[in-house]
């Protein structure tokens, strides 16, 4: 069997071919709001965030706008949901590159992420309050044991050098 030839300039002569992304405008705080939240209230989200490079203001070519959403516990089909409301935001902006998660199904830093850089696009102030006060007790806590685990390791590391 052949195999696949690593040539820098197979390499080269694929990316020309490859689709040039156009680059994502910044959206208006107010303009996401606006738009989403009839969809958000449809599909009975709990709390939505915009975060990453809208946010943080670092908009490149292959950027994208990622949204995290809280669903309510007893919602079924979560990740189903969640492409649904994908492909309705994505008609809804008229933007191509869209990304919803599930805050329901990700790990704990990666909440701690979104709630500390990101920014509630929707949802009432005390399901937020309870949802990013329950985050970062979590967060806390096992940020306190990580460091003593890490600690105790390094330690155990050198002891063995």
């Amino acid at each position: 069997m052949e195999r696949p030839s690593l040539n820098i300039y197979d390499r080269e002569k694929r990316q020309s071919r490859m689709p040039i992304r156009k680059e994502l405008k910044r959206y208006d705080l107010q303009f996401v709001r606006e738009k989403l939240s009839p969809f958000f209230t449809k599909s009975r989200v709990i709390l939505a965030y915009l975060f990453g490079s809208q946010v943080k203001g670092e908009i490149g070519p292959m950027s994208d706008i990622d949204i995290a959403v809280l669903w309510n516990k007893d919602e079924k089909e979560k990740l189903k949901k969640s492409l649904l409301l994908q492909s309705q935001i994505k008609e809804r902006l008229c933007a191509e590159y869209i990304e919803v998660g599930s805050l329901n199904d990700q790990t704990l830093s990666f909440c701690y992420n979104v709630i500390k850089d990101g920014i509630c696009i929707f949802g009432k102030e005390k399901d937020r309050v309870e949802y990013e006060t329950s985050i970062l007790n979590e967060y806390l806590d096992f940020s306190y044991l990580a460091e003593e685990y890490n600690r105790a390791f390094s330690q155990a590391i050198r002891k063995e050098k």
